[in-house]
This record gives structure tokens, C-alpha cells and sequence, in this order.
């Protein structure tokens, strides 16, 4: 055929032909709508809901479905039915009362007419089945949020303490703790408030508590507690080993904030952290935790706060010095007498100290003395004593020979009746105090 003749043939009579075809497709539809032929189809993700639940827990028992929650409906019936149907056309159910071991069949029913049900993806619902226990936990209750500068939170107190929990035995054992959170924000005197209690594991995680069973609220009281910032003070106790002196000690932090009631922080100056270097020859290095150091009524706003402590120790050298008569005063003189001292007579004495602390040693700055208290007239052979600095002790010294006379008597105690010798002083002197002169009365 000519291209031209395959022309002709499609376009003669176009319009017929258009006609015939749009009646062919308005005779089919009749058609299909009127004999509707039966269809197959599937319904997808029909829920099932179970009965009975409480046969379950009247047995103290906890369920949970494994399987089967959904299923999938295979239906037979005419095509515009088939076409119309939805999940919610259809109610599938399990009843717990025919649990059998883990298992619950599963019945389905069409609630529009003339369907066939074929079958089901699954027939059964699958459950895990539990114990159901209770048990106790203490209720934690944590602070949020900054109070008022000079206040912090003290104690805080939940009521009750300790709730029950009821729930499935694998739920109660990840529980740690029932935590409670307060808010702590701008506050600056006690208040008492109501908390939502929730369960937490061990790594401070929320957990599901959909079927958990326990009081979810408790009453908190927080007591607010004024602070103040005072000074860690260092003491030392014991001796070190002979030869060595305790320097002065270094801390870090130097200063600690403490909180407490006004009346208890009102008697706190300081903090007082005593280390012992007994028979240290070496500097002591000591970390201590300061909350053994507080009095009654008195906490640290950081709990856990320590303090670190260094004692630095120096070696001891001696050195020797002559005195001047000059340089000892005569105290305690009866009222009816003069002294004097023998003119030829020095004072030796024997110092021990750091020796930073021995290059600033002199003969004035020892303070000697000689206590002339109950001494009757005559001559006397008495020991020197010191008023000695910190930092130096006196080893020993010399006797001198004094000489105590009734006044207007003109009677004299020839020197040298007893010679001069010398006196042990035990490191750190005696108690010393006094005015000197080589002759003088009172």
C-alpha cells in the first residue's frame, strides 16, 4: 500500500471512526459495572487488640507482644468491594484467656458484607510473659540552678524517702535510684515545694516508666544556708627529726568557702588544717580533705573540698656569741638591795637556728636577763637567761657571779668567790624578761 492509500484510509470517515471507538469504551464499562467480577486483594497492617488483659495480672504477671501486633488480611469479593475496603473495615482481637504457653490466635471479623477472608499473614500473637515485683528506693534529690550571692542549699529533705516501685522483674532491676530535681534558682531562705520522682539507672539515664506503678510525687524542704569565704590556717604538731626546723607552711587554696547558720559562721575566723612532722627531715607535702577540719555546724559549699599542704624543713647550724655585761639586764631586785655584777666577767652563749635566721642574731637582740626574784643579799652565782627571737634557741650560756647588797650597808661580796661556769638552756630558753646595768638598785 501507497502512503498515500494508508492516508486515505485513516482519514476517511474520521469522525466515524472516532464515534465507534468512544462507544466501544462506553459498552465496556457497562459491561464491568454490571458484572462486577470477584477480585482477591490484601489489607495490610490491621491492628490486633487483645482481652482480657487483667487474666494476666491478676497473676502478678507483665506482658509484652513479641509478634503479631499487626496483621495482614487475605480477602476475596467483588471487585467494587474489594476496591473499597481499609484497615479499620476489619477487628482482629486476641483474648488472653486462651494464652497457650506464649501464644494467643488471633480472630478477625469484616465488618462490610459479602467479603471472603482467605487467610492471615499470622495467625498467632506472640507474648513474652513476667514476674511482676516491688521494690523500695530511696529518693535522691538534686539541685539545680544558683541561689542568692552569700546563700547556698544545705540539707534537703524528701518526704517520703523512700518509694515503692511495682513493675516487671527486667525493669525494676535496671533502677538505681528514684531521682527528684529542685530548683535552687535566686533563692534565699527555706521553702518547701513538690517534686516529680522518676526512675534512673546507673549511668544517670531516665527510663521508661510506662509500666511502672509508684507514687511519681514527694514534698522537699531545702534549708538555705548562708556562706563566707575564710582563710585556711596551717598548724604543725610533733617534732622534726634533731637538726631540722619547720619553715613557714604553703597551702593551695588558701582561702575556703564555708556555709552554715549566721549564729555558727560568726565564730569561724579561719579554718585550722594540723599536720604532723614528727621526725620529718625533709619538707612535708600532705593533701588533706577539709571537711575533717570543720566545727559543729558547719559545712564546705564544695563537699569534697581539700586543701594541699607543703612544710617546708631547714637544717639547723649553731653559733656563738660574747656578751657585755652591758648586755644583761637584772630584774626581780628585792626593794632593800643594789647589785652588781662581776666587772670582769663575759657572757658566752651558744645559738642554734636556720641560718637565714642566725645572720640576724646580736648581742642586744638575745635578750639577756638574770632573775634575781628571792635572792637574798650575798653573792650568787645565777644563770643568763633569753628572750630569744623566733626562729632561735639558745644551747648555752654562762653562769655570772652577782652581787646583792642591803642598801646604805657598804657592805661587798668579794667576786670570784664562786667561779663563773656554764648552763645548759633547753632549746627555746625560758621565760624571759628584764633591764640590765652592771651595778644598780631599785
Amino acid at each position: 500500500m501507497k502512503a498515500e492509500d494508508l492516508k486515505n484510509a485513516i482519514t476517511k470517515n474520521f469522525g466515524i471512526k472516532i464515534l465507534a471507538l468512544l462507544l466501544g469504551l462506553v459498552v465496556w464499562a457497562v459491561i464491568i459495572t454490571v458484572d462486577d467480577p470477584v477480585k482477591s486483594a490484601t489489607i495490610y497492617n490491621v491492628p490486633v487488640s487483645l482481652l482480657n488483659e487483667e487474666t494476666l495480672e491478676t497473676q502478678d504477671k507483665v506482658f509484652e507482644v513479641v509478634r503479631g501486633d499487626t496483621v495482614n488480611i487475605y480477602v476475596n469479593g467483588k471487585r467494587s468491594v474489594i476496591n473499597a475496603l481499609k484497615a479499620s473495615d476489619f477487628t482482629a482481637t486476641a483474648d488472653l484467656d486462651n494464652l497457650y504457653y506464649d501464644l494467643v490466635e488471633i480472630q478477625v471479623v469484616c465488618k462490610v458484607a459479602n467479603v471472603e477472608i482467605k487467610g492471615m499473614s499470622t495467625n498467632y500473637v506472640k507474648i513474652s510473659l513476667e514476674d511482676v515485683v516491688t521494690k523500695e528506693f530511696r529518693v535522691t534529690v538534686e539541685t539545680t540552678g544558683t541561689p542568692e550571692d552569700g546563700y547556698a542549699i544545705g540539707s534537703v529533705k524528701a518526704s517520703p524517702n523512700f518509694i515503692e516501685v511495682t513493675g516487671p522483674q527486667s525493669q525494676i532491676d535496671q533502677i538505681d535510684e528514684m531521682r527528684a530535681y529542685l530548683s535552687a534558682s535566686n533563692v534565699s531562705k527555706d521553702f518547701t515545694t513538690t517534686l516529680t520522682v522518676k526512675p534512673y539507672n546507673s549511668s544517670g539515664e531516665a527510663l521508661d516508666q510506662s509500666k511502672l506503678k509508684f507514687q511519681t510525687e514527694v514534698v522537699a524542704t531545702a534549708t538555705v544556708l548562708s556562706t563566707k569565704v575564710v582563710p585556711i590556717k596551717v598548724t604543725t604538731k610533733g617534732t622534726p627529726a634533731a637538726g631540722f626546723e619547720a619553715q613557714t607552711a604553703v597551702c593551695d587554696p588558701t582561702t575556703v568557702e564555708i556555709e552554715g547558720k549566721d549564729s555558727a559562721l560568726a565564730d569561724v575566723s579561719n579554718i585550722t588544717v594540723e599536720v604532723d612532722i614528727t621526725g620529718a627531715s625533709s619538707n612535708v607535702e600532705v593533701t588533706e580533705n577539709l571537711t575533717d577540719y570543720l566545727p559543729d555546724g558547719i559545712t564546705l559549699t564544695e563537699p569534697d573540698a581539700t586543701v594541699s599542704v607543703k612544710i617546708p624543713l631547714g637544717a639547723q647550724a649553731t653559733q656563738q656569741l660574747d656578751l657585755d655585761l652591758s648586755d644583761v639586764t637584772v630584774e626581780n631586785v628585792a626593794d632593800n638591795l643594789d647589785y652588781s655584777l662581776d666587772a670582769n666577767t663575759r657572757v658566752t652563749v651558744t645559738v642554734q637556728g636556720l641560718t637565714e635566721n642566725l645572720q640576724t642574731v646580736t648581742s642586744s637582740s638575745l635578750g639577756a636577763y638574770i632573775d634575781a626574784k628571792d635572792l637574798a643579799a650575798g653573792g650568787h652565782t645565777v644563770p643568763v637567761q633569753f628572750k630569744t627571737q623566733d626562729g632561735i634557741s639558745v644551747i648555752s650560756s654562762t653562769t655570772v657571779y652577782l652581787i646583792l647588797t642591803e642598801k646604805g650597808s657598804g657592805t661587798t661580796t668579794e667576786p670570784g668567790t664562786t667561779e663563773p661556769g656554764t648552763t645548759e638552756t633547753t632549746p627555746g630558753g625560758q621565760d624571759n624578761s628584764g633591764t640590765a646595768g652592771q651595778t644598780g638598785g631599785t
